[in-house]
């Protein structure tokens, strides 16, 4: 039989839930059918180690400028240079550029994924992604909310769209030293903790959790809150906290690499973001067995079910995101309760290993149909 090649274009790989959805994938994709290929317009970056430990080749475009075109020619050399049969692109700027590169270059099968309700789009923005929609064979989707958005606001044919819902590795539960690990961060006996964690960006809508914690404090005076991340945002949102005086209860900790065991000494998660697509952290969260608060949008009204597995809060209100954490740590055992059912609700429905599933069935149809004999040899 031979192996179906297959191209990834994405903008770099940095930490991001775009990125790791992509690792995930091809590290786990069935070698034995599908031969992987990564490539990135602008950069590499901290993910790419992962992928040389599994000995998946990436190349790097070097993209220098919004719009430097001779990307699209790099990537036409490189779709005929490796006999590409699938390109698979992910978010807005690879989309574009791969797109353009696939009609041009003819590869067989041309397939996007959109990861985001992107709001930040104008008119123009939506305008390209439908008429490149025509040219495509598949666009997948990482949840309802996104297939709807881009189905109502950009006019993609729905023909077209399927949802594939993004996944997580499962885990048993992480053998961590509490103690140790609290200390690290400072907290001592009796110290509630509330985690964020993403890029330090407006659409993370990390602003509004500091202002919710001086109310959170007024009840709950040994809660400490946790900001993992970084972004452009970062040296805002300590001014702010200086500017609040909650300073001494909010702990900026940077990029991380524990994710998962600083999950496991957390109390409560939290998720303020203005739009998203199917945020891999809410599932990190579940998947620890922890509560988590998050706004009431598209995206994450698929993984939060409000007052099962956590709380849904108004967008852009400090008061109810306040309450909705004050109320869970008032009553932990609610919050152990939500965090069994989340447990339960990411296993069921959110494995990494059902994501590969339907990506490679869909691969599979989409080979039969437009290079019908190439799975035979």
């Amino acid at each position: 039989m031979n192996k179906i090649n297959i191209l990834y274009l994405i903008a770099t790989l940095d930490v991001g839930g775009a990125e790791r959805q992509l690792v995930e994938l091809v590290k786990r994709i069935d070698k034995r059918k599908f031969n992987p290929i990564v490539c990135c317009l602008t950069r590499g970056g901290p993910l790419g180690d992962e992928l040389k430990e599994a000995n998946i080749k990436y190349y790097i475009l070097g993209k220098k400028f919004k719009f430097d075109f001779s990307v699209i020619f790099k990537l036409i050399h490189m779709l005929k240079q490796k006999d590409i049969h699938i390109l698979h692109t992910r978010m807005f700027t690879s989309n574009s550029f791969g797109v353009v590169a696939g009609i041009l270059s003819r590869v067989p099968v041309i397939i996007v994924t959109e990861e985001c309700v992107d709001l930040w789009k104008n008119k123009l923005h939506l305008v390209i992604d439908k008429i490149l929609s025509y040219s495509t064979n598949k666009i997948t989707c990482v949840s309802e909310a996104v297939k709807n958005f881009y189905h109502n606001y950009a006019h993609m044919p729905s023909d077209k769209m399927v949802t594939i819902y993004n996944g997580i590795e499962m885990t048993h539960k992480i053998e961590v030293n509490r103690e140790k690990k609290r200390n690290e961060f400072g907290l001592v006996e009796g110290d509630n903790l509330v985690t964020t964690i993403g890029r330090l960006a407006p659409q993370k809508g990390i602003y509004y959790l500091l202002y919710a914690i001086p109310k959170i404090l007024k009840s709950m005076p040994k809660a400490k809150f946790l900001v993992v991340g970084e972004g452009a945002e970062k040296n805002r949102l300590k001014k702010l906290a200086e500017k609040l005086n909650i300073s001494e209860n909010v702990i900026f900790t940077g990029l991380r690499g524990d994710v998962r065991e600083i999950l496991v000494i957390t109390d409560i998660f939290v998720l303020p973001s203005l739009f998203e697509g199917l945020p891999n952290v809410i599932m990190e969260a579940m998947l620890a067995g922890k509560p988590v608060v998050a706004t009431h949008i598209p995206g994450n009204d698929e993984l939060v079910i409000d007052g099962e597995t956590g709380s849904l809060v108004l967008s852009k209100d400090s008061d109810s995101l306040a309450s909705a954490i004050i109320n869970i740590l008032e009553n932990p055992d609610k919050g152990k309760q939500m965090g069994i059912n989340g447990r339960k609700r990411v296993e069921e429905y959110f494995s990494i290993d059902e994501t590969v599933k339907k990506t490679e069935e869909l691969y599979e149809a989409l080979v039969r149909l437009k290079i019908p004999g190439i799975q035979n040899g």
